[in-house]
């Protein structure tokens, strides 16, 4: 309950309604638990692309596997906001879970979209999700690859 509470006093100082919250907020996940049993992952659809919505879940899914039950986690857009120990454990899961023991090495210098899509079927992970680790780890320039990601904007609603 003290969750909620939360989360609704975040939505309230911004003056939005329950069904407006989590999409206005500056949130891209939340983690929160139903009676301190029922794990609940909820993504705010802020960021559309393949690779923010499969990165934003596996980080979810490692404050479920990792953190004390009962936790209410909320994913910030701002990096100033995501420096805690439990968020470090989460991203931290996220990448090993979907890029393995090499990370992001078997793509290091690619810059052309065919050489991206290629090494990220080997690797097991969607193109856009490649895409985006590079762009966040500053491997890959911002305009580059981008038509490797999926935009599932209609998936939100």
């Amino acid at each position: 309950m003290t969750q909620r509470l939360e989360l609704d006093a975040l939505a309230s100082r911004r003056h939005l309604s329950d069904g407006e919250a989590t999409a206005a907020l500056p949130l891209y996940g939340v983690t929160r638990w139903i009676n301190g049993r029922i794990p609940v992952i909820q993504q705010t659809g802020r960021r559309c692309g393949d690779g923010f919505v499969i990165w934003t879940f596996f980080h979810e899914i490692g404050h479920l596997l990792h953190d004390p039950r009962g936790e209410l986690h909320l994913e910030f857009q701002k990096e100033s906001q995501r420096n805690s120990a439990a968020e470090k454990r989460a991203n931290a899961f996220a990448f090993e879970t979907l890029f393995g023991d090499e990370g992001l090495a078997p793509f290091k210098g690619l810059t052309y979209s065919s050489q991206i899509a290629r090494v990220a079927k080997q690797v097991g992970v969607s193109p856009g999700t490649a895409v985006h680790q590079l762009h966040r780890k500053r491997l890959l320039h911002y305009t580059y690859c981008n038509d490797l990601t999926v935009n599932l904007e209609g998936t939100f609603s």
